[in-house]
């Protein structure tokens, strides 16, 4: 009797495959300044179903790893508008963002874009020159 409970302990053990074991795929990329190309160190990437998070290295860089299927990503650095995308994940994948800064007003509800260097019309895009 204890041979065979020792039996069938084994072959639970050892020798049917674990159905439950995940396979992790990986979310990876670089987080950069839309407007100078900066790379965005220490820039928030998380991932709100699973909530898993990390934050990027010195050139921008992050890596998530992650079960498959159904992912909400999240990139944020203080000052720039938050990047969110939803997504199935099936394979590694490469999510590379350029975050866009968070745009002051002026006193009059004016959009201020005097801390960029580049021109600006009041609709927020830069102008194009005619000929």
């Amino acid at each position: 009797m204890k041979a065979n409970f020792l039996l069938i302990l084994f072959c639970f053990a050892f020798l049917i495959p674990h159905q439950g074991k995940a396979q992790y795929l990986s979310i990876s990329g670089f987080v950069k300044n839309h407007f100078n190309g900066e790379v965005k160190k220490n820039a928030t990437v998380y991932e709100s179903i699973s909530g898993i998070g990390t934050i990027t290295n010195s050139e921008g860089y992050y890596r998530l790893l992650l079960t498959g299927g159904r992912q909400n990503l999240e990139i944020s650095s203080p000052g720039f508008k938050t990047y969110a995308s939803k997504f199935n994940l099936i394979n590694d994948t490469i999510v590379s963002v350029e975050l866009i800064p968070q745009v002051g007003l002026t006193e009059g509800g004016e959009a201020d874009y005097s801390h960029f260097n580049v021109p600006f019309t009041d609709t927020g895009k830069v102008p194009t020159e005619t000929k």
